[in-house]
């Protein structure tokens, strides 16, 4: 199983050519990934096994009990659910279902 670090990317904050560099680097792409309520931000995984590229050196990143933590509070909750619970294994279920097959 890969294990992920996490990272919260502010859309508005990136050039288009950032934005991709991200999401070449990422496990989930925007299109599929969890949001906050106002559609301003994203939750992408990266995975440990691979390099982390420089241009994500300034960003936080968030180990999987950071990660639940932060998606706990009122910005992200209900968000595409019913439930105020959420786990890792909820996060990567959620990709699942919002990415295409073959993606």
């Amino acid at each position: 199983m890969t294990k992920f670090e996490y990272i919260i990317i502010t859309i508005g904050n990136y050039t288009q050519a950032q934005l991709n560099e991200f999401e070449s680097h990422c496990s989930n792409l925007f299109d599929y990934a969890r949001y906050n309520k106002d559609k301003t931000k994203y939750l992408l995984k990266l995975p440990l096994n691979k390099p982390t590229p420089e241009s994500f050196t300034p960003l936080t990143r968030y180990n999987s009990n950071e990660i639940l933590t932060l998606l706990s509070s009122n910005e992200w909750q209900s968000v595409d659910s019913s439930s105020s619970d959420v786990s890792i294994a909820d996060i990567d279920a959620a990709d699942a279902a919002r990415t295409p097959d073959g993606e």
